[in-house]
């Protein structure tokens, strides 16, 4: 009776018995892998892939082609309904076949935005792979998503400056460790274009004004 009782106690506590399992915690524990992190701004890869690459940009065109013909006759239609009067029988008659061409139209924009969508997470999946190889190749052992510190902030309100700030995952990290450019060129991604701002333009002077005569 005891002996069951004992057995029982043993097996809620976790006991494994005899053999290699009932050392494996004390394997981790003593020879533990060691931790090194790095960083990528995956959210700034996922939007290179996603409007830079040559396959995504031809493939997002294949689908947004399917739009277009829809879109122009819609276009064509609303131009002459607009010009019928309300009471017209021509606009009666054909109105429902606007609506049932706008209701079509709005099947094939929800068709294009899970096309875009679905090419997000492979581009996600694409990243997180080759993130994996840069790791792998420099010693990490875990890679984090994290903007850097210093990259400029973009948005000039409280709520998307503090968005931004929340990007920042880590915030004290070893120089180097910032993954993001390797990965971009384990993914073969061109450099994203620069914009540079152009100088507003000074206002004339104005002319001064002639004195009047006395």
């Amino acid at each position: 009776m005891y002996s069951g009782l004992a057995l029982c106690l043993a097996l809620g506590l976790g006991y494994r018995g005899p053999g290699p399992l009932a050392n494996a915690d004390r394997v981790v524990a003593t020879n533990p892998k060691p931790v090194r992190i790095a960083t990528i701004d995956l959210g700034k890869l996922v939007v290179d892939q996603f409007t830079l690459s040559e396959t995504y940009k031809s493939g997002r065109a294949a689908e947004e082609a399917k739009l277009k013909p829809l879109q122009d006759l819609l276009l064509g239609m609303k131009s002459r309904l607009e010009k019928l009067p309300q009471q017209s029988p021509e606009l009666q008659s054909e109105l429902p076949t606007y609506q049932a061409k706008v209701k079509e139209l709005q099947g094939l924009e929800n068709d294009f935005a899970a096309f875009s969508a679905k090419q997000v997470a492979q581009a996600t999946r694409e990243i997180a792979a080759a993130a994996k190889t840069v790791a792998d190749a420099g010693g990490f052992s875990h890679v984090i998503l994290s903007r850097a510190v210093d990259a400029e902030f973009r948005l000039a309100n409280p709520d998307g400056a503090l968005a931004e700030a929340l990007q920042r995952t880590v915030l004290v990290g070893e120089p180097g460790t910032d993954l993001t450019e390797a990965v971009r060129k384990e993914l073969k991604l061109p450099e994203p274009l620069t914009v540079t701002p152009v100088p507003p333009t000074p206002a004339p002077t104005p002319a001064p004004t002639p004195a009047a005569p006395k």
